[in-house]
């Protein structure tokens, strides 16, 4: 009767044992922390030719009036061994692109696509910063063009500003880019500026002296 009780209560323990082994797996199972794959961000913008293009400013306007007109003239050439075509752009803090781009993806926690994601927001900061673009400037190995940008001085200066302003343009072209600064001045309206600070002449009173001088100028040459 003894030998029963003694081989029951060693049952009843070597049971115990197993079961405790198994509800701590099983618990170690439920709050175990499962770790992701880490985010891959240390991907790359290529280009799917094997050009390589370098520009270079040759001339350009450094100082303008808001309404008139700028010129920026370049050179590009193809030192790659393939031919290859790239957009050309002038703009504002375009080499920058690709380190915002870059800031954005480091930000993100997920992404399902990082080349993707890389890729569309450097576009996105490019396309905000151009002020125009030649397209798809195609060049065989060695190849060389010479191209001008014109553009509008008001298009890169806020209209309205009454002192000089400075901007760092810069052209652009994937691989390689140039910069220059252009100044930009307010009009000079001469005799219109005169008239304005005479005193109690207003805009009305401009306005109306103009379209007299105009009439005048018709009724004149018929």
């Amino acid at each position: 009767m003894r030998k029963i009780i003694v081989f029951i209560i060693t049952l009843s323990l070597l049971l115990s044992w197993m079961l405790a082994v198994v509800g701590g797996r099983t618990t170690e199972g439920k709050n175990a922390v499962v770790k992701e794959k880490p985010l891959e961000k240390n991907v790359e913008l290529t280009q799917e030719d094997g050009g390589f293009f370098e520009v270079e400013i040759t001339d350009y306007d450094k100082e303008v009036e808001l309404w008139n007109k700028a010129t920026i003239k370049y050179k590009v050439i193809n030192t790659g061994e393939e031919e290859g075509s790239r957009d050309i752009r002038l703009g504002k803090n375009l080499s920058l692109a690709e380190e915002k781009a870059r800031e954005d993806l480091q930000a993100k926690e997920e992404v399902e696509n990082p080349q993707e994601y890389l890729e569309m927001r450097t576009e996105y900061y490019l396309e905000k910063g151009t002020i125009k673009i030649h397209n798809n400037v195609t060049l065989d190995p060695n190849e060389e063009q010479t191209k001008v940008f014109t553009i509008q001085a008001k298009e890169v200066s806020e209209v309205g500003e009454d002192e000089p302003s400075e901007h760092k343009l810069e052209v652009y072209c994937g691989d390689d880019y140039d910069s220059m600064n252009l100044t930009i001045k307010d009009a000079d309206l001469g005799i219109i500026d005169q008239i304005r600070d005479i005193p109690g002449f207003t805009s009305p009173l401009l306005a109306l002296a103009v379209l007299t001088a105009v009439a005048i100028y018709r009724k004149k040459k018929r």
